[in-house]
């Protein structure tokens, strides 16, 4: 039918020009924050474009549904606004019978949704946590490269070893310690172990504490003669069931089923909301015409925390798989209704 291919191209001609606006927007929030992790020097400032980049594949589930989605409802309330639906109103064709050419539009687009969900973006989580861990490594004891700076998570050394580790000498030290800034200055460097875990023995050197507040403390000066200390390195948790591949997941195990849901859930979140598009994006003359969006991305808005919300229920063992698979599209599908119906009066 002619109206099918009309309805159709509109919609992928508004998702064509929604997602790159999304994309680029959510980018802006995600390099938001990761800026102060660079900053502190948590991240290097080579990684931040890995990190972005492998964010963005792990949301692009959610990315796709918002587009996708926003797409149908523009394309319809054009219609709306230009008169075109009253035509086909008047040809007998209603709103119902558009609800195959969406699907038609939108199938592509979930089935890369479910794509993405199942393999892309656990992909993207395992390879940030590698990453993560990669960098962690870099800054152990057994990686320090003589004449180099570096640094380790969170900001909490900054050193330089001019020589070997096993014997170094010109060292310099730069660590956070709650409310002051400490620099150490020593003349030698040896590597030693207590407990199984390997230290830095610092000999004939000088602690200053400096106090990162005015009125948090004096500065301090102490030499020493010898001093233990150690670079810490952050655990990365590997076995977190949001990286991991689906076909490892244990549906007995409650995390991971949760995991599992959340993942079927996802592509069946974007199909529901394109067949609900048309009755939101429904004309409300006495309302204007972003009332339909306001309602939309409030119906979004919520199925979207009921996803976290029933994610949770069901890690927990505090709520049925039956439950976390009808809730949300149940849930969402009465707001909806309880909205519109005041609407159409």
């Amino acid at each position: 039918m002619i109206y099918q291919g009309a309805h159709i191209r509109d919609c992928a001609r508004h998702m064509s020009i929604v997602f790159p606006i999304v994309l680029i927007i959510s980018s802006l929030i995600f390099l938001s924050r990761l800026l102060p992790d660079t900053v502190a020097q948590a991240l290097p400032t080579f990684s931040l474009w890995h990190f972005l980049s492998l964010t963005i594949l792990k949301y692009i589930p959610q990315l796709l549904t918002v587009s996708v989605f926003t797409g149908v409802l523009l394309a319809i309330g054009r219609s709306f606004h230009e008169r075109e639906m009253d035509v086909w109103f008047a040809s007998g064709i209603g709103l119902r019978h558009f609800v195959l050419p969406e699907i038609l539009f939108a199938l592509p687009i979930v089935l890369a949704i479910a794509g993405a969900s199942l393999y892309l973006s656990p992909w993207s989580v395992r390879t940030a946590d590698a990453l993560r861990a990669q960098l962690v490594s870099d800054v152990n004891p057994e990686n320090i490269r003589a004449g180099e700076f570096g640094t380790t998570p969170g900001n909490i050394f900054t050193y330089f070893f001019n020589g070997d580790r096993e014997d170094a000498g010109n060292i310099f030290i730069a660590r956070n310690d709650g409310n002051f800034h400490e620099i150490i200055i020593a003349a030698k460097a040896r590597r030693d172990t207590a407990n199984d875990v390997e230290l830095l023995a610092l000999e004939h050197g000088v602690l200053y504490r400096l106090p990162r507040l005015a009125d948090t403390g004096v500065a301090e000066a102490t030499g020493f003669e010898r001093m233990l200390i150690n670079l810490p390195a952050t655990q990365i948790a590997s076995d977190s069931p949001r990286g991991a591949t689906t076909k490892s997941l244990n549906w007995r195990d409650a995390t991971e089923r949760a995991e599992i849901i959340w993942r079927i859930h996802q592509p069946l979140a974007a199909l529901f909301l394109v067949l609900l598009a048309p009755f939101i994006a429904r004309s409300h003359p006495q309302l204007g015409r972003g009332i339909g969006f306001l309602i939309a991305l409030l119906l979004f808005c919520i199925y979207l925390n009921l996803l976290y919300f029933v994610r949770g229920g069901v890690a927990g063992k505090d709520m049925s798989t039956i439950i976390a698979l009808l809730l949300p599209p149940l849930a969402v599908f009465a707001v909806a209704w309880l909205i519109e119906r005041p609407l159409r009066r």
